[in-house]
Parts: C-alpha cells; sequence; structure tokens
C-alpha cells in the first residue's frame, strides 16, 4: 500500500502436470503418450482511487509453458463508480489464456494458447437485505483447437484455427428481508453462443 487510495500486488506462480496413457483395442491398435508440462507466471496488479466514489485496477500477466515452448502476455483492466452507497456500476476487460486440454496433447505437442478476451458491464443495488444484480457481457475466443474427427489420432490434423463468441446477459435478485426467517433468490441468464472448435465442421 502506497496510500490509502493506491496499493500493488506483484506474485508469481509455478504449475507441474505430467500425463501418461496407454492406450490399446482389441484390434490391436495401440497408441502411448506422455508428456510433462512446467508452466510459470508473473503477475502484477495496480489499484488506484482518483475519487472517493471512483476505482481503477489495471493489471498484467505473462506465463510460459514448457511444453508448448511458449509464453504470452495477458492485460487486465477494470473500473468501478459508486452512485451512492447502495449501487455501483463497474466495467472489466481481460484477456486470458489457456493450455489446450490433455486429451489433444496426447496426439501432438505442436500447438498453442488459446485465448479469450472478456468484456463486462455490471451494475449492483444493495440495501436493507435485498441485493440486484445484471451483467453484462461477451466474450471472444481465438485460437481454439480444431481436428479431424474421422483422424482423432492424426497429430498433424490439430492445428489452433478455431473461433468463437459468447454474449449474454445474468440477472440477480435475493432477499432476505421480505418474508421472516425466509432466504430466497431468484436468477434468469440468458447466453447466445457459437463456436467452431475441436471437430466441428462450421461454427454452431
Amino acid at each position: 500500500d502506497f496510500t490509502d487510495r493506491t496499493s500493488l500486488i506483484i506474485g508469481a506462480e509455478g504449475t507441474g502436470n505430467s500425463f501418461l496413457q496407454r492406450y490399446k483395442t482389441t484390434e490391436n491398435f495401440e497408441n502411448n503418450s506422455t508428456f510433462d508440462d512446467f508452466g510459470t507466471a508473473a503477475f502484477t496488479e495496480l489499484s488506484f482511487r482518483p475519487l472517493e466514489r471512483f476505482a481503477l485496477r489495471a493489471g498484467v500477466r505473462a506465463e510460459h509453458s514448457s511444453l508448448l515452448k511458449e509464453a504470452n502476455l495477458a492485460g487486465r483492466l477494470s473500473a468501478a463508480f459508486q452512485v451512492n452507497e447502495h449501487s455501483q456500476f463497474s466495467a472489466a476487460y481481460g484477456n486470458f489464456y489457456q493450455t489446450p486440454e490433455e486429451n489433444m496433447l496426447r496426439f501432438t505437442q505442436s500447438l498453442g494458447f488459446e485465448r479469450a478476451d472478456h468484456y463486462i458491464l455490471n451494475y449492483q443495488w444493495e440495501q436493507d437485505d435485498r441485493v440486484v444484480r445484471a451483467e453484462l457481457y461477451h466474450k471472444e475466443y481465438n485460437n481454439l483447437v480444431t481436428y479431424n474427427a474421422s483422424q482423432i489420432w492424426n497429430g498433424e490434423l490439430y492445428q489452433n484455427g478455431g473461433s468463437g463468441y459468447s454474449r449474454g446477459i445474468d440477472i440477480f435478485y435475493r432477499d432476505r428481508k421480505t418474508v421472516k426467517f425466509l432466504e430466497y433468490w431468484l436468477s434468469y441468464s440468458y447466453i447466445d453462443s457459437k463456436r467452431l472448435y475441436r471437430d466441428y465442421p462450421q461454427k454452431v
């Protein structure tokens, strides 16, 4: 904490993953898959409140995979505005990377990170043990892994050629006040999503 309105977080982490699979069918088909992956990451995040009711948060995360032999740099940014003591608006943007799933890496390690970009708007009101929250989001997916289902064992046909999106709205209400000794929640979600990935022939 530099001041009561400014703080900085710095961190690092490491994860190890070891995979071994021996597969054999009665038709004398055999496949042995093994790999090790060590992931390292470093991140920093700055929180700043320039005004009493306005706050900003900016961060960056660097990651590396020993298996993919690839590194990435992801940025995050969020802001919040307090309308009054009971409600606030917030917005957020961020890049997120993911290592392909093990059932794909067992056939090839010549793949890269999958990527998602998130855009989120949020409103929250809270008073007298009642909470209302509404969230609008849009997510873009890129570099998703695709392959040919008829030749699932052929690692040469795997690539990061997929893409897609997901967007929608979540509405949530919680009430602990209206009925004595009763707490109830109501929620609604609408999701519109299409992706071209894995063995999909087209974006669906």
